[in-house]
């Protein structure tokens, strides 16, 4: 599943919900991507959370609490890719999940999630 199209998350007031429930089996292990700009480094805050639970991005400085720290996945060259996030999560979907992504302190915009999961037989 690929979801496409911007949303700008500001600080405290806005988040993304996206619905992944009826899509899988329970207790289906999924990798969940996430491309965002203008997270930064420094401020902490910017969350992807499933069904309620932080999860740890697999790259950059892999703080659940900082998820947009300016890292990309797959980048080549300097840790830091000035504004451009692409990360990558590990996970389990069942039952009624929802993917959310939220901020306290950065502000950014997200602009693709993938799920990418065994799909029911």
């Amino acid at each position: 599943m690929v979801l496409d199209g911007a949303h700008a998350i500001l600080p405290g007031t806005q988040r993304v919900d996206v619905p992944i429930a009826g899509l899988l089996a329970a207790a289906s292990p999924a990798r969940l991507g996430v491309i965002a700009w203008e997270g930064d480094a420094e401020l902490t805050g910017g969350r992807v959370l499933l069904g309620g639970r932080a999860l740890t991005p697999e790259g950059g400085d892999r703080n659940p609490d900082n998820a947009f720290d300016s890292s990309a996945a797959g980048a080549i060259g300097p840790a830091l890719t000035f504004g451009v996030n692409v990360d990558l999560f590990a996970g389990v979907l069942g039952g009624q999940q929802t993917l959310t992504l939220t901020t306290a302190q950065d502000a950014y915009l997200v602009g693709v999630v993938t799920v990418t999961a065994p799909m029911h037989s």
